[in-house]
Formats: structure tokens, C-alpha cells, sequence
């Protein structure tokens, strides 16, 4: 079927000239007297109309048939029928058809390419818009019953497996945990649970699950009060908006969610500055409650900084400049030196620079996987009598005992890593003589800081000649990097006292740009230490790559969003032609395709992640933290970008990216004209991604999926191997760390769309308010109940979120002022310019002070912390190797648990078969079923 030009002669609506392709026919309208031909051909038909109200005489004529094939074209194109039963006509058009037009009109078509023509022979080029039906209050309620049902169901589920399975769904209550909480209580009743999370204060939710876990919980918080706040506000402003009076811009608004929105406001109407005053009121108190936020931010900020843990007293330092300082007693005399500390009082208790020890960490990580199969084959020959074989090669090869191949296989490994420990003691010993002795006297003269030192605790006296002598060949392959040792240009340094640490991490130590450079230490068990001691280049050049590759995905990104998009309206569907086609033939699928649009977005956020984390990795961070803080900052941003302005725009029109292209500077009204219709399609998403998630979540869907396979496919025989990871695969006991990044990222779309639509559709704010209540809960037992502590960044997501939170404040007001212009109001749109003003200053004034002095401890809590442990008796043996690569503090003899004679030998005939699902009480091992 064809369409071309004509317009409606009641309503102006264009698009209402339909015919088959391979016919040709023309017709003339003339006041009432039309010509109309209705042909069938082949199963195809033509219909030629200018009016509607001679389709109103002219459809009853054709069969059931027909007219199911013309409809959507129709409806599409004139707002004067609605296909649906009886056509009917809208306001305006009954109104015009009372008038008796006295103009002849005439219209001529002899091409289905040739345009229409006004009686002059002009073409017409004037098309007036067309008025689409929407049922958004529909849509709304099918998502809350879909996705409403499967989180009450899911949520049922988990209420009753919680007690039963305390193993699967209380992990923190016993002790095979990584970080055991007392918090993790099982005995509560069916839903008394939500009421105990909830009364847990932030104190204890620091102290048991971390800076990161606390202000995630705060989020929540902070995001329900200000739909508190935006609630009330919707209480005198949804009436506002539902009694505006009848105009010619909204006489298409019939459907109830559209018509408590600002789009039901006629253009120019007074009632328009009712929406300036709530814009004062919600972005005054959004303002005011960042104050209050940044205020909780910095006292639990603090408390977390003065911990005695080994993260606070120690700092990273990269690109380590000049080449004296690699070694760890320098170091160490640098630190003590710059705070006037002496050998006897030293303030600086230990250095370690990071070393190259590729071969090392591979004979480790073969030893240790040498010794779980060589464990694993001794508790098969107990169980079964007969000592396990296996072959020598992956394809055929000689069957070989198990037992004696691996234990002559580990006494090999042992011997070649108790060697190559030995020598890098050796080798760092000889660096720290070489790094002390090359230096001539006038470098000693010059230097602030005395070449000489007193050798690290793994140094070996040398004398010149020995040095020149017995070393030089190793030295000659350690600094040639063909063997294990060679130092990098980072390292890890560790003070006594906190305010040692602050002041290091906040001074400049070299005049050479990004040389010397100072960094808070990550936890000693987040490192990353394939990633330690990269140099400046490196990390510059991995940062541009993950940027280029970062913008690239997001271009891409758009095309996936904007489809979801257009799948949420009708105009959208229509203008993919696939999806034309199968609405034509079946009309019902339009409601599931509504359905569909915002699980595509949360599904492919979900693949977002995995790219990104990708991506951030090419950074080379040196923690999961800092790994986790840029991610975060890339998710945020695509929520943003393509989950709000791409989803916005896209679903509009598709015409709207060539506009925004054309004229960049029509950003804001093209927003401001496409926000108000796509406030359904983004509480949709928001509504879908806590429904599943939330509810998947506590049911630990995952979790069990992965715990299930490493329990079927992995070994089990014992304990100790129930309880270790296999193949990347987890036990139930051991769960992945909580992915903070993704979740503090979807707040910021949450925020952003209850500041944009709190004003321009009201009732959003009670989704909204729902949805933050649901993470609350959720999140708080996960916390508390399932997750490790670490990774913890130490509540810098919480602060980046702020920071965002600002801009999402100057967006939402923007977007208020570009429709308030578009509504032709000039006095409440030029209310709206101070608003805009004082929240640029403030953004300003926030940015000046108050995020910097919660980066560090301040030096007087740093005094009186010091001043309390030292009181006390400070013993700084929790730093002692803290911070030494794992591989070198490895064991230079490991030998299976269950060798003959060993303690550990003897087997545990009540251990558990598996830790999943086992209904036993909390804290104690499951039995083998």
C-alpha cells in the first residue's frame, strides 16, 4: 500500500490517500460531491479520500476484510477516526463538519509518486500534525502486573526458602564466610526480617559491611526522601494539571497518565507557573539535602579513614624517580627523613617495591594446583582403595599413578621455588648494596636525603668484591629482564602514624610531572598486582584506549537504544517495517511489544557491564576499587547519554537525530517536546530493572546457578574442597564480590528521572518512591546477609554519584525551561532563570570545599588517633608484610593436607556433601545427603 500527501479537508491530517501499488486512478472532490473508486484486484484494493467524512459513509461499504487491511493506515494518519469498533470523530472535526465550506476544493492524482495539488496546481506542502492515541495508563498497569507479579513471586519464594536454607540465604552467619557478621541473624519470622535490616544503624553497617555497602544504603535513602518530598508536591500539582481546560494543542490528550502531566497545560495558560513554583521547591530541596548528604558523607568518611587498618597506614607510590629510591630501605629512609623521624622512633615501618616475578607466580600457581589434585587423589584411594590413574598427555599417553606422579611432580615444584625464593632475597639484597654504593660522594653532598642506608630485613651483607664478583651474573640477567626480580617504579610504604600516611599521599615528592606520585593504598587483598608498577606511558596509553574504545561502544550503544525505544510507542513500531507488517496482520502484539521495549534495556545493560568492565581493565588499575570507580563512571554516564537522552529523543521520532545533528543547539527543545510522552517508557525501565533484579537478587539466582554446577562438576570428597573455588566456579559459602559500580550507576537514572519528571509528570514520583523503598530493603539484607566487604573504595562512589547528581540538576532545569518556552509561557519560564542561576553557584560553591575535605583525614583526627594507639601502646605488626606480593611470602615447602600421618589426615566423616540448599541451622556444616 501506498500513501501519499493529501490532507484531511475537516482536520488537515495528511496521509489519507491509500492505494495499491500497480493501480493508477485519479478522483476529484468537489465540496460533497466525490468521485470515489474502491477496486479489487489480486487481493489488493484502492481507496482514495479526502475527507473524513467520507470515510465514515464509504468504510461500512467495504467487507470485514478490507477495512482491517486499510485501519492502520487511517488511524495513523487522521485524528478524526479511531478504528475501533465505530469510527468516530474528534471535537474539531465535528465542529468543522457543521460548517458548510463554500470553497470548492480539488484534488488530482494520476501517480501514486505524484503529489497532491492545490486547485491552483500547487503542491501542497503544509501537513498538519496528527493526533496519536496512547495508552500509557494501560501500559503502565501491564508492567506492574507482569513484572510487578514475577518480583511477588520471586520475593514469596525467597521468604520461605530463607529459613529453611540459612547456608544459601544467611552465608555471613557461619564461619566458612570470608567476613562473618554476628548482623546475619536467620531467626526471624516470614517478613520480621525486613523490619531488623531496616534497624540496623549506619554504624554497624560500616563496621560490618563496609564504607561501599553503607552508602549504597544511603543512596536509597536519600533518593526516598526526595520522593517524599516530590509526592507531596504531586498532591496540588497533578490537580493543576488534570483541570486545564479544553485547547486546540490538547485535544488529543484523552489518555489519564497523559492527562496529569504538563502536556495536558493549553500553551500559555497561568497554570503554567504552578509548574515553576514546584521546580523551586523540589531542586531547593534537592539542593539543601546534597548539604546534608556531603555532611553524612564526611563524618562516616572520617571514621572510615581513622581505622586502624593496614589501607590507612599505607600509601602507593608510582613511577618512582630517581632510580636510588628503588629499593625498599631507601624508600623507607626517604619517608622517615621527610618526617624527621630517627632509626630508633621510626615513623616509616616498611617499603616494598614491587618486583617482576613472572616465573615465580607461575610455579606458585602450578604448585597450588598440584597439591588440590594431589589432594583430591588421596581422598579418592580412601574412599575407593584404589590409588587414582591418569594419562600423561591430554590425548592418549601413558597411564601413570596418580599419587606417586604428583608427589614427585611437588617435590620438584617445591625445590624450584624454595631456589628462586632464596635468590631474590639474594638479588634484592644486592640492589639495596648497589643502590647505596654507586652513589659518589658529591651526589651525597647535594642530595637533601643521606645515599646512605641500612639494609632491608631480606639483605645480605656484601662486600665490594663479592658484589663485583659472586653477583654479577645475576645481576647481568636481573637487569637485562631475563630472570625474576627486577624492581618496578612502585611500591608500598607503610607509617606508624595516620598522620604520616595523610600528609605523604597530599605532598609533592618530585619536581618531575607525574614522578614520586602519592595514592591512598587499596586493601591488601584488592590488589591487583599484575597491574602494579606500570609506568606513565603505560597507563596513558591504556587510558586512551579504554576512552576511544569507551566512545565507540556508545555510539554503537545508541542504535540498540533507540530500537528499545521505538518499541514503546506505536509511530515507533510503525516505522520499522517488519514490525509494520506483523501489526497489521496481528494488532495484539502491540501491548507486548510495550512490554518488551524496557526489558531489551535492561537486558543490554546488563551486557554493558561486562564490556565496560572490559574496557576499564585496559587502564590497568591497581585495585578492584579503582577498577569499580571507573566503571562506575562509564555506566553512569550511559545511563545517562543513551537510557535518558537517547531513549528520549529516539522515541519521539526518528527524524529527531537528523534534526539534532542539523542544529545541535536543539537539544533543548526537542527534549523539552519529547519528555513528556516518554515518562512512561522511562518508569517502565525503572520499574522492570528492580522488579527482576531485586527480585533475582534475593533469591540468589546466580548464585545457586553457579554454586550448582561447581557442585555437580567439581571435587567434593572432602571439606576443604566443597569449600574452594574450581575453575573459576564459586561454592555457595564464597559468593562473588557486590557489584557496587552497577548498582550506584542505576541511581543515577533513577535520580535523574525523578528530578526531570517530578515536574513535568507528578505521578513519576511515586514509582519512583516505590522503586527506592524495594532497593532499600533488598539491598540492606544482601549486604548483610550474602556479600563480602571488600572490594571497598571507601565510599567514592557515593561522591561521584553527588557529583553527578549537580549536573542531573542543571539537566532537569533546563529541560523545564525549554518546556516552558515551548509552552509559550514567558512569565514562568523566566521564573525559572534565577532557579537556574542559584544552582549553577551552587554547584560551584559545593565543588570549592566541601568534597575535598573528606578526601583525607584532617590532620588533627589524625593527631588524636595517633595520640589514642600510642596511648595505648601502638603495635604496628599488622603492617608487617601487609603489603608484600603473595607469591614471595609463599611457602617455600607445601604439602597436601591429607598426607598419611598428617592431623588434617584423618577425614571428617560428618563434613558437608554440598553447601547448597541443605536445610540445616545457621552457622553449622551441612551433612552429606
Amino acid at each position: 500500500m501506498a500513501q501519499s500527501d493529501f490532507a484531511c479537508s475537516l482536520c488537515g491530517s495528511g496521509k489519507m490517500f491509500v492505494m495499491s501499488s500497480d493501480m493508477n486512478s485519479t478522483t476529484t472532490t468537489t465540496n460533497n460531491n466525490t468521485n470515489t473508486n474502491i477496486t479489487n484486484a489480486d487481493d489488493s484494493f484502492q481507496f482514495i479520500s479526502t475527507s473524513c467524512d467520507e470515510l465514515f459513509g464509504l468504510e461500512s461499504t467495504l467487507n470485514e476484510t478490507e477495512c482491517q487491511g486499510v485501519a492502520p493506515f487511517f488511524q495513523a494518519g487522521c485524528p478524526c477516526v479511531t478504528i475501533a469498533g465505530a469510527p468516530t470523530a474528534s471535537p474539531v472535526a465535528q465542529q468543522q463538519q457543521e460548517q458548510d465550506d463554500t470553497t470548492p476544493t480539488t484534488t488530482t492524482t494520476t501517480d501514486e509518486n505524484e503529489a497532491a495539488v492545490s486547485p491552483t496546481g500547487s503542491p501542497t506542502v503544509e501537513e498538519a500534525p496528527a493526533c496519536v492515541a496512547t495508552n500509557d495508563s494501560e501500559t503502565l498497569r501491564n508492567t506492574c502486573k507482569v513484572y510487578g507479579l514475577i518480583f511477588l513471586i520471586l520475593f514469596l519464594v525467597f521468604c520461605m526458602l530463607r529459613r529453611r536454607y540459612p547456608q544459601t540465604y544467611a552465608v555471613r552467619s557461619w564461619d566458612a564466610h570470608p567476613s562473618p557478621t554476628a548482623l546475619a541473624n536467620p531467626e526471624y519470622s516470614l517478613l520480621g526480617w525486613i523490619s531488623q535490616v531496616l534497624k540496623i544503624s549506619d554504624d554497624d553497617l560500616q563496621d560490618e559491611c563496609g564504607m561501599d555497602g553503607t552508602c549504597l544504603v544511603r543512596i536509597n535513602w536519600f533518593g526516598l526522601k526526595l520522593c517524599a518530598v516530590c509526592m507531596v508536591n504531586a498532591i496540588w500539582l497533578i490537580p493543576v494539571y488534570a483541570t486545564s481546560k479544553l485547547a486546540e494543542d490538547t485535544e488529543c490528550i484523552v489518555d489519564s497518565m497523559q492527562s496529569i502531566t504538563i502536556s495536558n497545560v493549553p500553551s500559555g495558560s497561568g497554570r503554567l507557573i504552578a509548574s515553576t513554583i514546584a521546580s523551586y521547591i523540589i531542586f531547593g530541596y534537592t539542593m539543601y539535602s546534597i548539604l546534608g548528604e556531603l555532611e553524612w558523607w564526611k563524618r562516616y568518611r572520617h571514621r572510615f579513614l581513622a581505622k586502624q587498618t593496614a589501607r590507612n597506614h599505607s600509601i602507593y607510590v608510582r613511577c618512582i624517580a630517581p632510580e636510588e629510591y628503588l629499593s625498599d630501605a631507601k624508600l623507607v629512609e626517604f619517608f622517615n627523613k621527610l618526617n624527621n623521624s630517627t632509626t630508633a622512633d621510626a615513623i616509616c615501618v616498611e617499603a616494598h617495591v614491587a618486583r617482576k616475578i613472572p616465573n615465580l607466580t607461575k610455579k606458585v600457581a602450578e604448585r597450588d594446583a598440584l597439591v588440590a589434585n594431589l589432594e583430591h587423589a588421596i581422598n579418592v584411594k580412601e574412599d575407593t582403595g584404589v590409588g587414582p590413574m591418569h594419562s600423561t598427555k591430554l590425548c592418549g599417553g601413558e597411564k601413570v599413578d596418580s599419587i606417586e606422579t604428583y608427589t614427585q611432580e611437588l617435590e620438584t615444584l617445591n625445590q624450584e621455588i624454595k631456589e628462586a625464593l632464596e635468590k631474590l632475597a639474594a638479588q634484592n639484597g644486592a640492589l639495596q648494596t648497589k643502590g647505596s654504593s654507586l652513589m659518589s660522594d658529591m651526589e651525597k653532598e647535594e642530595t637533601s636525603i643521606p645515599a646512605t642506608a641500612a639494609p632491608s630485613a631480606d639483605a645480605t651483607e656484601e662486600t665490594p668484591a663479592s658484589f663485583l664478583g659472586g653477583k654479577a651474573a645475576a645481576m647481568t640477567n636481573l637487569l637485562s629482564g631475563q630472570d625474576d626480580g627486577e624492581h618496578l617504579t612502585a611500591a608500598f610504604v607503610s607509617f606508624r602514624s595516620l598522620q604520616a600516611a595523610n600528609a605523604a599521599i597530599q605532598m609533592d615528592h618530585s619536581e618531575t610531572p607525574h614522578a614520586m606520585e602519592a595514592f591512598e593504598a587499596p586493601d591488601p587483598d584488592d590488589v591487583l598486582w599484575a597491574n602494579v608498577g606500570k609506568t606513565h606511558s603505560q597507563l596513558q596509553i591504556g587510558r586512551l584506549l579504554s576512552l576511544a574504545l569507551t566512545t565507540l561502544i556508545c555510539l554503537f550503544w545508541t542504535v540498540v537504544i533507540a530500537f528499545a525505544a521505538s518499541l514503546s510507542s506505536v509511530e515507533g513500531l510503525r516505522e520499522i517495517k517488519f514490525i509494520n507488517d506483523m501489526l497489521n496482520v496481528s494488532p495484539w502484539l502491540e501491548p507486548v511489544f510495550a512490554q518488551l521495549a524496557p526489558f531489551i534495556v535492561v537486558i543490554v545493560n546488563a551486557l554493558l557491564k561486562t564490556i565496560l568492565t572490559v574496557f576499564s581493565s585496559f587502564e590497568l588499575p591497581v585495585s578492584i576499587a579503582t577498577l569499580e570507580a571507573s566503571l562506575f563512571t562509564k555506566l553512569a554516564w550511559f545511563m545517562i547519554i543513551q537510557n535518558f537522552f537517547v531513549a528520549s529523543i529516539g522515541g519521539a521520532s526518528a527524524a529527531a537525530y537528523t534534526e539534532l545533528i542539523e542544529d545541535p543547539t536543539a537539544i533543548i527543545g526537542l527534549l523539552a517536546t519529547s519528555l513528556p510522552a516518554q515518562s512512561t517508557f522511562h518508569i517502565q525501565i525503572l520499574l522492570v530493572n528492580v522488579f527482576l533484579s531485586m527480585g533475582l537478587e534475593l533469591l540468589g539466582v546466580s548464585r545457586l546457578a553457579v554454586a550448582w554446577i561447581r557442585r555437580s562438576f567439581g571435587p567434593g570428597l572432602t571439606e576443604k574442597e566443597r569449600r574452594s573455588d574450581w575453575m573459576g566456579l564459586k561454592p555457595i559459602n564464597n559468593p562473588d564480590p557486590f557489584i557496587h559500580s552497577l548498582y550506584t550507576a542505576w541511581n543515577v537514572l533513577y535520580f535523574l528521572v525523578i528530578l526531570v519528571y517530578a515536574t513535568i509528570a507528578p505521578i513519576s514520583s511515586f514509582f519512583m518512591a516505590l522503586c527506592f523503598l524495594i532497593m532499600g530493603v533488598c539491598f540492606r539484607y544482601v549486604l548483610i546477609y550474602i556479600y563480602p566487604v571488600t572490594p571497598d573504595s571507601g565510599g567514592k562512589l557515593f561522591v561521584s554519584l553527588l557529583r553527578i547528581i549537580l549536573v542531573c540538576l542543571v539537566i532537569a532545569e533546563l529541560t523545564v525551561l525549554g518546556l516552558l518556552g515551548l509552552k509559550e509561557s514567558a512569565i514562568a519560564a523566566t521564573l525559572m532563570i534565577p532557579l537556574l542561576v542559584v544552582t549553577v553557584l551552587f554547584n560551584i560553591y559545593v565543588k570549592q570545599k566541601h568534597f575535598s575535605v573528606a578526601e583525607h583525614l584532617p590532620s588533627g583526627k589524625c593527631l588524636a588517633a595517633d595520640e589514642e594507639r600510642n596511648a595505648d601502646g601502638f603495635d604496628p605488626s599488622f603492617l608487617q608484610d601487609a603489603y608484600l606480593h603473595p607469591d614471595l611470602k609463599a611457602k617455600k615447602t607445601l604439602l597436601p593436607d591429607n598426607i598419611p600421618g598428617s592431623p588434617a589426615a584423618e577425614r571428617d566423616e560428618e563434613a558437608p556433601d554440598d553447601l547448597l540448599l541443605v536445610p540445616e541451622e545457621a552457622g553449622t556444616v551441612p551433612k552429606r545427603g
